[in-house]
């Protein structure tokens, strides 16, 4: 998102209008092995920015090196995953095109450290 002042979605968000006056993000999906979304890589910028190809692509390839760094965390022995699971409840894949093409904007995750946003 090259300026969040300019989007609907995010234009009243407190991240945007209050200290933080954060204007651009960027964001990458972190998927495991399977393709199951993990979470999110973001970059954010208090100033308007159209991230280009390059960046995001670079953003992208950050993703996939988070995503080898949890996969060599994962206790071994273990299958692959058919799913997510949180309690009974079985949380599946993404919608299609949630995962995949240019990364989706992050900033409603975020939460506030002592040193800004974190």
């Amino acid at each position: 998102m090259p300026d969040a002042t300019a989007d609907e979605r995010f234009a009243g968000n407190p991240l945007v209008t209050g200290p933080e006056h954060l204007r651009a993000d960027a964001g990458a999906p972190v998927l495991d092995r399977d393709d199951l979304p993990l979470g999110a890589l973001c970059v954010l910028d208090r100033h308007p920015r159209d991230f280009d190809d390059a960046a995001l692509a670079v953003l992208s390839g950050l993703a996939s090196s988070v995503a080898a760094v949890l996969d060599r965390r994962r206790p071994r022995g273990r299958g692959p995953r058919r799913g997510l699971t949180s309690g009974r409840r079985r949380v599946g894949r993404a919608p299609p095109g949630r995962t995949r093409g240019r990364p989706r904007c992050c900033a409603t995750g975020l939460r506030r450290s002592p040193r800004g946003v974190s």
